[in-house]
């Protein structure tokens, strides 16, 4: 139904809500100026309370907004201040020369309303052209408008002074007030909130995540400001000291969206800071919640201890509320996520542990949480079902305790009848929920993690049947819908490339099974189409975190896994390529962290892997040269781990289950007449 309503953009389109789109984005161009034009649009039916670009069909719509005809506010609402139309009309202006040309400039001005000051952005009027004037001429200009103001404070008597006063007071406190609820609503807009039943449930088919950015991120948190501007202004302290912690947390949640956990990191800091001056009582509900995002960042960089001790400051000020009241349901909820948090095993498609996940070894308990971490799990999923049946219509509830159910099963493979009763039930409720709130991202995310909820490394090769596989195509059809709705949000596409990967792995393992040499093919050729994927997805995030070693370490690792399938398939030329800039990419990483025990894992099975194709081509004297290098790595890892074990990649790990690797055939013995560098 949602691809009906006209004010969507089609999965041809660019993404977008049509009625925010920049009329430049119609002609495939796109630039700083567009985000500026879509808040422009939001600030002027927050203003009007009624759409800018009337919600009728398409063409007429685009027609609309690529000719400019917006009605003017004051024409709508004449109460509005001249100043507000005139920055507004400013931002939605068709030609991008006349917009601002940056989000601080609209910034700039918004200040300058707030504080009563001349606004940069005016019309060229009369007024315009004195004032014009008089910036030119500041001396002239000063004395005039001197003597005017004498003129005119001789002409006002103290009973109409005592009247203006009353005016002015009653003018700044409705300004105020106006930009109070336009922040509010904003903020509201980019970061909707979905913690209460009524906001995801009563929005219907209309109900639709925002389309995020970082453009989007830098502008509201330059804008929480603003909160502490009206503060000063108006004396209330209090009440917008907590809008501005309230504004910081919102930020804080789309740079975790966006993937930039040390921003998201300091906001969330910084509002916990805001709320914990305010000089009357903390909202119990809302510093746990905080003391949580905070902990689950700490978690995503890796600094465990720090994130535990966050979720434990969470627990102590939530249980110590509950002493006084057990039936507030928010804050039982909040202890359940404070539980699940805690325990939490993160993943591969989950931010910031992709290096933390390679190196892991494999417990001998097939991943199963630790006893203590079994029972917190039990606690959540025990008040979790209470809240359930005291509020069924809550969906919070029920997508939390499908969480906690999937985190009770192995992450290896579930083998036992109790843990297939968890996992499907987990499943249908999730199932349930994207039937219900299709357009909520989250919960179909959930059911892709379910869905691709598999160690594939360490599963036997007979384990994997058609259902496995059929469980990770439809993980690939919801993740592949979610990239497609929401590009920006790399999480999304972290999920899709991790399921593409396993379903490559996957095929790969049956392979090794008896089966028709035309089966085989056809497995091979959709493992290399998954694999070919997941390599050009990962470039992409690549790109887009530079700054980030983990998703090098992960293309490098595509890289090689693509050519381990191109082998089989009998394509050495490209696999030796692969290998190569697979090679090379963790050469550079291991320059730059040379005890980094996942870079040398990964390094040393390209390099094995390289050396058996040429020697299986029969490129003697490059096999043994890979084979130098292979052995340098070896005594490298040995001097740096001495008590480690030696790394072994994961086609190594799988080789145990299936047989002897086609790229792991015995290392050949050099004899007198064996061509290649000799051995020192």
């Amino acid at each position: 139904r949602a691809a009906e309503q006209s004010d969507l953009s089609k999965s041809t389109d660019i993404v977008g809500t049509l009625g925010y789109m920049a009329p430049e984005m119609f002609r495939g161009e796109t630039c700083r100026q567009s985000d500026i034009y879509g808040l422009g649009i939001t600030l002027y039916e927050l203003l009007t309370k009624q759409y800018a670009i009337e919600r009728t069909s398409r063409h007429v719509m685009i027609e609309q907004i690529t000719h400019g005809t917006i009605p003017s506010l004051r024409r709508i609402n004449p109460r509005i201040p001249r100043d507000l139309e005139t920055i507004i009309l400013k931002a939605i202006a068709p030609d991008t020369k006349h917009r601002y040309q940056s989000a601080s400039e609209l910034a700039s001005d918004l200040h300058r309303f707030l504080e009563n000051r001349p606004i940069r952005a005016k019309r060229v009027s009369l007024l315009e052209s004195l004032w014009r004037w008089s910036c030119r001429n500041p001396a002239v200009a000063s004395l005039s408008g001197l003597a005017l103001l004498l003129m005119l404070a001789l002409g006002i008597s103290l009973a109409v002074g005592f009247e203006r006063e009353r005016r002015e007071r009653k003018r700044a406190e409705s300004t105020a007030q106006l930009a109070t609820n336009a922040l509010d609503r904003l903020f509201d807009r980019f970061v909707p909130a979905r913690l209460h039943t009524t906001e995801v449930s009563g929005a219907g088919d209309g109900y639709a995540e925002p389309i995020l950015s970082r453009e989007s991120a830098d502008l509201l948190a330059g804008m929480v400001q603003f909160y502490e501007q009206l503060a000063e202004s108006t004396g209330e302290q209090e009440e917008f000291q907590n809008k501005a912690a309230n504004a910081q947390r919102k930020v804080g949640d789309i740079h975790r969206r966006l993937g930039d956990f040390s921003s998201a990191l300091a906001s969330y800091q910084k509002s916990l800071h805001l709320y914990q001056q305010n000089t009357g009582e903390a909202n119990a509900l809302i510093i746990a919640t905080l003391y949580n995002e905070i902990g689950r960042i700490y978690r995503y960089l890796g600094q465990q201890n720090e994130a535990t001790l966050a979720h434990k400051r969470a627990e102590k000020l939530l249980e110590a509320t509950l002493v006084a009241d057990q039936e507030q349901n928010d804050l039982q909820f909040e202890l359940a996520r404070t539980f699940f948090l805690k325990v939490i095993q993160l993943r591969p498609d989950q931010l910031g542990n992709a290096i933390s996940e390679i190196e892991r070894p494999s417990p001998p308990d097939g991943s199963m949480p630790a006893a203590e971490d079994r029972i917190q799990l039990q606690q959540a999923i025990d008040i979790l079902e209470n809240l359930s049946k005291s509020d069924q219509t809550n969906p919070e509830y029920r997508y939390l305790l499908a969480l906690c159910l999937q985190e009770q099963l192995p992450a290896e493979y579930v083998r036992s009848t109790q843990d297939q009763g968890k996992q499907a039930r987990a499943l249908e409720i999730l199932e349930t929920l994207v039937e219900e709130h299709p357009h909520v991202a989250d919960y179909r995310q959930a059911v892709v993690k379910s869905y691709e909820r598999i160690d594939i490394r360490r599963v036997n090769p007979e384990e994997i049947d058609e259902n496995v596989i059929g469980r990770l195509e439809q993980a690939i059809q919801h993740a592949s819908r979610l990239v497609s709705d929401y590009p920006t949000i790399p999480e999304y596409k972290i999920s899709l490339i991790h399921a593409h990967n396993k379903l490559a792995h996957g095929l790969d393992k049956m392979t090794r099974l008896s089966g028709a040499s035309n089966e085989i093919r056809t497995r091979h050729d959709t493992a290399e189409l998954s694999l070919r994927t997941a390599l050009r997805l990962q470039k992409e995030l690549t790109l887009q975190f530079p700054e980030a070693p983990e998703h090098r370490l992960w293309m490098a690792k595509f890289e090689a896994g693509l050519a381990e399938i191109l082998y089989k398939k009998g394509s050495e030329t490209e696999a030796i390529s692969l290998l190569k800039s697979a090679i090379n990419i963790l050469q550079l990483e291991l320059k730059t962290d040379p005890h980094s025990y996942p870079v040398y894992r990964e390094l040393s099975g390209a390099t094995e892997g390289l050396a058996r194709i040429y020697h299986h081509v029969g490129n003697e004297v490059e096999s043994w040269i890979m084979w130098d290098q292979y052995d340098q790595l070896m005594e490298d890892f040995k001097q740096k781990f001495p008590h480690a074990a030696l790394p072994m990649s994961d086609e190594s790990h799988s080789s145990r289950h299936g047989g002897l690797h086609p790229l792991q055939h015995r290392r050949p013995h050099r004899g007198p007449n064996r061509p290649g560098p000799p051995r020192f």
